[in-house]
């Protein structure tokens, strides 16, 4: 009789709705970033457009894109 790997299971997490959209859960190693607020319209609804060694661009639903430093990591 060979000897085999013990199988490991992983956790399976229920998956999430998200504004009606069903999305599978995050692996666990995923890493959340802090987004930061539009200096205009104060939102949330912020997407990264370009990443430099110690800047990140964003660019908001309202059309103003703004620069911030990256967090010491």
């Amino acid at each position: 009789m060979e000897h085999q790997e013990p199988i490991i299971e992983t956790p399976q997490l229920p998956p999430i709705e998200h504004q009606g959209v069903m999305l599978s859960p995050a692996p666990v190693d995923y890493k959340l970033v802090k987004v930061p607020l539009c200096p205009a319209c104060r939102s949330e609804d912020v997407r990264v457009t370009t990443t430099r060694a110690n800047l990140r661009y964003y660019k908001c639903q309202c059309g103003e894109t703004f620069k911030r430093a990256k967090d010491a990591e």
